[in-house]
């Protein structure tokens, strides 16, 4: 099984999302996964706390795949939901282990997660 590193551990914890390019389906499409986190309370999702010695049973985390036409990619145009192909989102990933087994179904590598306002052009959520 992969793992994440402490830094991308850490980033997640506080709410950081990161993101890795992976296999699209097509030639036109570039594929994505974006990981992050939120925190559970009183039943409702809130954002998490950027306090990273924390009790963290209220985290959660989420996972987003997929994949976008070329031509989108460095718009200035925000993209729209209806522009994302093969989409696929799950949240209530209960631990990081689990989010862990999630992201190794798409990324062999998990060095190229990297924090998700990076990626140039930005990555639509």
């Amino acid at each position: 099984m992969h793992t994440f590193n402490i830094d991308q551990r850490n980033n997640l914890i506080i709410g950081t999302s990161l993101a890795a390019e992976i296999p699209a389906s097509t030639l036109e499409l570039k594929a994505y996964v974006v990981i992050g986190s939120y925190d559970i309370k009183n039943g409702r999702a809130s954002a998490s706390s950027r306090i990273l010695n924390r009790d963290q049973d209220d985290l959660r985390f989420w996972l987003h795949k997929y994949e976008i036409d070329k031509k989108y990619l460095g718009s200035t145009d925000e993209i729209a939901e209806e522009q994302l192909a093969h989409d696929m989102f799950k949240n209530d990933i209960q631990d990081i282990e689990q989010l862990e087994r999630e992201v190794e179904k798409y990324l062999d590598d998990f060095s190229l997660l990297q924090i998700q306002w990076k990626f140039d052009p930005p990555l639509p959520f």
